[in-house]
């Protein structure tokens, strides 16, 4: 049986966060932080290995020392995110400045330019938690900031008011019980999305933009927009399902719950997903 001593240290080393300078104890106690805020409560050693293990550890060692300021760290981050980053720019702004302007402000936050009241960088690299690759989160990071020029001119949309798709399609009579089971659910599986698809969530549902401006965003085909959407509401309803039945409700109850109005289930939707919008 491996102790969680020596298996930790085997992720420290397939990090690679040696070779910026970063404590065993400074990325350990980093990987102990991340499974304490995303794992639920009560889970077991053997669910926090197994999560720890599904990590993307090199980028997350890598955004860390970018986070805490090692200069060779940003090095190598410009040699392999800037291309992409700069096309991906274009491909959303559809314009060479707009596009650099776009990278500049997105880079200014990566390093950190506000200072925290303890007088440091407060790095937006430093929510990258490693769930996804870094390419993934930094294109997310940069979409979720047009998406915020853009809705700067859109009329404001509450999700509780957009998304009765969460938690079925039908108004029920307003007098009928809702089990309190299924608030703190839906908040938990929010909590628990990757940043791809809190950032579809929000811009189609919260922010009221249609697939094709989605599309246009992201550079991707408006059908593709719309499918990805239909699946992750699809797997919203499932997980939910799963967790009710885990929670004790049987089958009929827990369908019964997802057919509730949205809007009457108690659970903060638009606050949870603005709160994890804000670490992307």
């Amino acid at each position: 049986m491996i102790g969680a001593k020596d298996w930790t240290a085997t992720l420290y080393q397939r990090s690679g966060a040696a070779v910026w300078g970063i404590p065993v104890a400074s990325f350990c106690g980093l990987l102990w932080r991340i499974a304490d805020r995303d794992l639920p409560l009560g889970h077991s050693d053997r669910e926090r290995r197994k999560f720890l293990e599904s990590l993307q550890l090199e980028d997350l060692a890598l955004a860390h020392a970018c986070a805490e300021g090692t200069a060779a760290a940003w090095d190598r981050f410009f040699q392999r995110y800037q291309p992409m980053l700069h096309a991906a720019a274009l491909l959303l702004c559809h314009d060479e400045a707009a596009a650099e302007e776009m990278v500049g402000l997105l880079i200014g936050d990566l390093y950190g330019s506000a200072l925290g009241r303890d007088g440091r960088r407060r790095s937006k690299l430093a929510a990258y938690s490693g769930r996804g690759t870094l390419a993934a989160w930094l294109r997310a990071t940069l979409g979720q900031m047009c998406i915020d020029r853009h809705r700067a001119a859109r009329r404001y949309t509450t999700l509780e008011d957009a998304l009765p798709q969460l938690c079925g399609g039908d108004v029920p009579d307003a007098g009928r019980w809702i089990d309190a089971r299924l608030a703190p659910a839906v908040e938990d599986l929010l909590r628990e999305l990757p940043a791809e698809s809190r950032l579809l969530l929000k811009a189609h549902y919260l922010d009221g933009m249609t697939f094709a401006e989605i599309g246009r965003l992201l550079g991707l085909h408006e059908s593709s927009v719309s499918r990805r959407t239909n699946r992750l509401v699809a797997f919203l309803r499932r997980s939910l399902l799963r967790r009710l039945q885990q929670r004790g409700m049987s089958v009929a109850a827990a369908r019964q719950a997802l057919s509730s109005d949205v809007r009457r289930i108690g659970a903060d939707i638009e606050g949870t997903l603005l709160q994890r919008m804000e670490e992307v």
